[in-house]
């Protein structure tokens, strides 16, 4: 799936280039502790770094601070509300949340035919994303601004091809970026969400919202009664022909960083079957990358023709 030069890449088949983009996309799932990151280091290119703030004192901490519009929370006493709350303080508070602009993060996923490769997912506040992955010798890496979509690969940290991301893989790396840090995104954008009670996932009970981003694609979180962290989400999406595909993320092995306790270990699998898996290997928050790390590179110059 993953062919060692760009020349090879043209000739992979559709269904196997469709298959790589989806198993980026899904890796952009496993950010479900926080909102906005950036890249830091893809041994290709330089990336120059900033400062950036920390915890404001004047953050919000509840979550009528954190909602624009007050009238989608459930009342205060509900079950509801009290599910949303003890949620949000599990997984560091409101106040934590709402002053992250970015996080990177550095991991490995493991296919279900056993091969490994290192991946480096990166998001910023401003919808930015950034992917990269590597094999011995090349770099992959596709970015998603609001105002642009493209992917390049490096050969020994060389820039040898540069082109566009379809309408598709731009539309769908947007789409899956919107919504993490679980119902966060979902409560600061006003989005419908619904509590259902809770159903069982994974052979236990929990705690099921819904969230409906646009008539086409729901999204339900699962949280355990217990802890209340994330334990997992299912995403049904109804592509233009009506085709459902269904997607769904066993979150597990949590641990605490700077002050936020999130996932590190993510299963993923498509309509049933185990499609991969990521291991989380070292996060970090606000690590301060300039935005030029997301500006599309000048294309690679052409060789003399003879």
């Amino acid at each position: 799936m993953f062919q060692r030069t760009a020349e090879t890449w043209s000739q992979v088949s559709p269904p196997k280039q469709k298959l790589f983009i989806a198993s980026i996309i899904l890796i952009l799932l496993m950010l479900a502790a926080v909102v906005w990151s950036i890249v830091r280091n893809l041994n290709a290119e330089p990336i120059q770094y900033a400062a950036e703030p920390g915890i404001e004192e004047d953050a919000p901490d509840s979550i009528e601070a954190l909602v624009p519009d007050s009238s989608v929370l459930p009342p205060a006493q509900s079950v509801n509300r009290a599910v949303l709350e003890r949620h949000f303080d599990a997984i560091g508070g409101v106040k934590r949340l709402a002053t992250i602009n970015s996080l990177l993060a550095h991991g490995d996923v493991t296919f279900a035919d056993g091969r490994e490769m290192p991946f480096v997912v990166a998001k910023k506040k401003g919808q930015r994303i950034r992917v990269s992955t590597k094999d011995q010798i090349n770099t992959f890496v596709m970015v998603v601004t609001p105002e642009d979509a493209w992917r390049g690969t490096l050969v020994r940290g060389q820039l040898v091809d540069l082109g566009d991301l379809s309408a598709e893989e731009g539309d769908d790396m947007r789409r899956f970026s919107y919504v993490v840090s679980e119902l966060f995104m979902a409560m600061n954008n006003s989005w419908t969400t619904e509590y259902l009670g809770q159903q069982a996932f994974n052979y236990k009970m929990a705690h099921c919202y819904e969230v409906k981003l646009n008539p086409r694609h729901f999204i339900r979180f699962y949280i355990d009664p217990d802890d209340f962290l994330d334990i997992g989400r299912e995403d049904r999406f109804f592509d233009e022909d009506g085709t459902l595909r269904v997607t769904r993320l066993l979150n597990s092995e949590h641990a605490e960083l700077e002050g936020l306790t999130v996932p590190t270990k993510i299963e993923t699998y498509i309509d049933g079957e185990l499609a991969q898996t990521f291991i989380a290997r070292d996060l970090e928050i606000n690590p301060g990358i300039l935005d030029n790390a997301f500006i599309r590179p000048d294309p690679p110059a052409k060789p003399p023709e003879e």
